[in-house]
């Protein structure tokens, strides 16, 4: 029986991620709880806080941050009177670029090629598969 490793948290936890943000169709169709992108987005952060938190000390993701961190100070003075869908517009695409570069800058400090390449794979897999039934149900 094979071991459980770290190794193979990530890539599982990774998986759902992917799969919940590109494979609408299976996942609108699952129980709650399962199926939210939320969920496994809380999991896969609390997991890099808890197993690896030099992630959060990588380049790309301190640009990030700080772009986070300038669209809120941003929000609250220049743009006090953007309204409220272009707000959370805003801080879903942070929410969004953050997560995607936390998964490819795991992968890659954790020279973990290998899974990354798998992940890459599947989230194409998955984005074509959602491509071909929005045309078969658009048509």
């Amino acid at each position: 029986m094979q071991k459980f490793t770290k190794q193979k948290y990530f890539y599982y936890i990774a998986f759902m991620l992917m799969a919940s943000t590109f494979l609408r169709v299976v996942f609108n169709n699952l129980p709650p709880i399962i199926r939210s992108h939320h969920l496994w987005t809380f999991i896969w952060g609390l997991s890099l806080v808890v197993f690896h938190p030099k992630i959060f000390l990588n380049k790309a993701i301190v640009y990030i941050l700080t772009y986070g961190l300038l669209l809120l100070i941003a929000t609250n003075t220049i743009w006090s009177n953007m309204d409220e869908l272009n707000s959370s517009k805003l801080f879903m695409e942070f929410y969004e670029i953050t997560i995607g570069v936390s998964v490819i800058t795991y992968f890659i400090q954790r020279k973990d090629y290998i899974n990354l390449a798998k992940i890459t794979k599947w989230s194409i897999v998955f984005l074509f598969i959602t491509a071909l039934m929005t045309i078969v149900s658009s048509a």
